[in-house]
């Protein structure tokens, strides 16, 4: 006979159980009202690599596979595992898992793929439809276009992750191709870490505001290179006259806006770009930088003027930290 327990009890039985996957195995086979719970833990992340695949692609092409409304989130890591990767997202037992809600690809080199076989891939992660967030960590595309058609592909999505992107085509191309790219407008939080993503990008995003209003609350630029400053600083300088609609920032409806720079000055640059102009609707502002204590020193009265001056432009805080170590961070915060 089933045991007869309190909902509310062995469901906090399986949460305190849940780096347990053999003890939550157990208890999805001990009753039918175990189960799904079990299965949450079990399944709602499911991280692939090299050896897992073959494997997953088996219990997934499995009639009796009941566990494929349980997988909310998916991590494919092809590194070493290309061919496999190709195999599991263009197999028809792929098509399975309609509900994931996020995703994440890593280390696939895009530039490898024929076109043929790019088509494949992108039918058949487009049977994703109700994605919302996608990450994308070390991917290689030839140019913008690759990695804004990959993210076009989920028309639920809201959140995008860009993590160390790399184009073979240069900087200046990606730049000049921007204006014939769109922004989707469900995009509502953006970050950008590292590489020539991050100027590439904001080029796209600035040239889409001269057509129509972006759906951008939240924007990360991590990693700002010294040498991507004058890319950042000169769209800010055009676009504040040319692509806005109300005679405000280009990024007037971001409520919150990170920049994360290895170079305290080109962080303290981005912050006196910042004081010229004016976000109304900015509740958050974080700027992070890297640099020797010495220059710290240095630099570092100059940004707090800056912070003074600006305190009274936000209406939440304002944050800025000159260093990732959080054992020797220095933060100056204002609060209105």
């Amino acid at each position: 006979m089933a045991p007869r327990l309190p909902t509310e009890l062995f469901e906090r039985v399986m949460d305190n159980l849940c780096c347990n996957r053999d003890a939550l195995g157990i208890c999805g086979l001990v009753s039918p009202q175990w189960t799904p719970r079990s299965r949450h833990h079990l399944f709602s992340t499911v991280d692939l690599s090299f050896p897992k695949i073959p494997l997953f692609i088996d219990l997934l092409s499995s009639p009796a596979c009941t566990f494929v409304l349980s997988v909310s989130r998916l991590s494919l890591d092809a590194i070493g595992a290309t061919e496999r990767f190709v195999r599991l997202v263009t197999s028809p037992a792929f098509g399975r898992l309609a509900y994931v809600k996020s995703l994440r690809l890593a280390n696939i080199d895009w530039t490898t793929f024929p076109r043929v076989q790019q088509v494949a891939i992108e039918s058949g992660l487009a049977r994703l439809k109700q994605l919302t967030t996608l990450e994308m960590h070390a991917l290689s595309f030839h140019e913008l276009k690759g990695a804004l058609t990959l993210a076009g592909l989920f028309p639920a999505l809201s959140r995008i992750h860009l993590i160390d992107i790399r184009f073979s085509k240069y900087l200046e191309y990606n730049i000049s191709a921007a204006k014939t790219y769109r922004i989707p407008p469900t995009w509502e939080f953006v970050e950008i870490d590292a590489g020539d993503a991050i100027p590439a990008f904001l080029h796209c995003f600035c040239l889409n505001l001269a057509v129509a209003p972006l759906g951008i609350r939240s924007l990360k630029l991590l990693h700002i290179e010294e040498e991507h400053y004058s890319y950042i600083h000169g769209l800010r300088l055009i676009e504040f006259k040319s692509a806005t609609h109300n005679g405000g920032s280009p990024f007037t409806g971001v409520s919150s806006l990170v920049l994360v720079s290895r170079d305290e000055e080109c962080a303290s640059l981005v912050l006196l770009d910042c004081e010229q102009h004016t976000y109304p609707h900015h509740r958050t502002l974080v700027l992070l930088g890297c640099h020797c204590a010495s220059m710290l020193a240095s630099k570092l009265p100059r940004t707090r003027v800056v912070c003074e001056r600006l305190q009274y432009k936000y209406a939440g805080h304002l944050l800025f930290t000159t260093s990732y170590n959080k054992s020797s961070r220095a933060r100056y915060r204002t609060q209105r």
